[in-house]
């Protein structure tokens, strides 16, 4: 039902869920801009901030164009998922639909937990639940995080991605497509209305009132009105295999205007380029010096007439 920062350097909306311009972000706080530090394997640009946030427009009833699309249409179901590089300060957030404050307090957030400041958490209030993995910080069940993952000063990207069900009753925190956290017996949570969906920082009750911004860069924030399987968290969580020469070309000789092939096995993720050379000069197929060239930007390479 939203996403945002899939490799363009704009804030629209790109779900095609809403119309056109209904949910596009608009900046708060710092400075923006844009980055080619994306998570690896991945293409486009990152949205960079600069302690700042990006708020949804029309997310609150305060906006007067408001459209339910992250209210009450996610009580029951939803996911929030998203790559991001750095590390919220203390008690600050990457994501947030207010979820702290208000009478009563409302809705949910991923954030720093608030505790050891070296682990995320997903919070929402108040649904009850039960923490079977990770931690209720301060004994709070509203406060679900994992257990002391130290992800957020290491410089790398890293994906999350909360999902929640009152079907189920299930909430969980994913982190690296891995599951790092969930709870049982979840009911529906209080909805924050007047506050405003905000990536990198959040908007206090009463709404209109952000802050707890955010330094670092977020990439392909997406979210859904139903809880994603595990599968399918890991398939936005994906980073490619490293490429690995399994076997390498072996020495060959060959009788002059006889023809010969040399081969290489090379495994990894898609896409891989391959690329053959002569004495440090890429091969082009065709004639080359008196020999055919065939398969020089495949793992075999054929000469014919040596």
């Amino acid at each position: 039902v939203g996403q945002w920062f899939a490799g363009a350097t704009n804030l629209t909306d790109v779900s095609l869920y809403s119309p056109a311009g209904t949910h596009d972000g608009y900046s708060v706080g710092g400075t923006y801009s844009f980055s080619s530090d994306v998570p690896p394997g991945w293409s486009g640009q990152s949205l960079n901030l600069s302690a700042a946030g990006i708020a949804i427009g029309n997310s609150s009833i305060l906006d007067a164009n408001y459209t339910n699309t992250f209210d009450a249409d996610l009580q029951t179901a939803f996911t929030v998922a998203f790559w991001a590089k750095g590390w919220p300060g203390s008690w600050a957030y990457f994501m947030s639909k207010n979820g702290d404050s208000g009478s009563p307090a409302g809705g949910w957030t991923v954030r720093n937990d608030g505790n050891n400041n070296v682990s995320p958490c997903f919070t929402m209030r108040s649904p009850g639940g039960t923490v079977v993995m990770g931690t209720a910080v301060y004994g709070n069940s509203d406060d679900m995080a994992a257990t002391s993952l130290t992800y957020g000063n290491d410089g790398l990207w890293h994906h999350y991605a909360g999902t929640y069900s009152t079907l189920t009753g299930f909430r969980n925190l994913y982190v690296d497509g891995v599951l790092a956290a969930y709870e049982t017996n979840n009911g529906a949570y209080n909805l924050p209305s007047p506050e405003h969906l905000v990536i990198g920082g959040i908007d206090d009750s009463p709404g209109n009132a952000f802050g707890s911004y955010f330094t670092g860069n977020f990439y392909d924030v997406r979210v859904y009105d139903y809880d994603l399987t595990s599968n399918q968290v890991a398939l936005l969580a994906v980073l490619p295999d490293p490429v690995v020469i399994g076997q390498p070309p072996t020495n060959t000789t060959a009788y002059a205007g006889f023809n010969v092939q040399i081969r290489a096995v090379v495994k990894g993720t898609a896409p891989i380029t391959n690329h053959w050379q002569f004495n440090g000069t890429n091969l082009v197929d065709g004639v080359n010096g008196g020999a055919i060239i065939i398969g020089s930007t495949s793992n075999v390479l054929s000469i014919y007439g040596v």
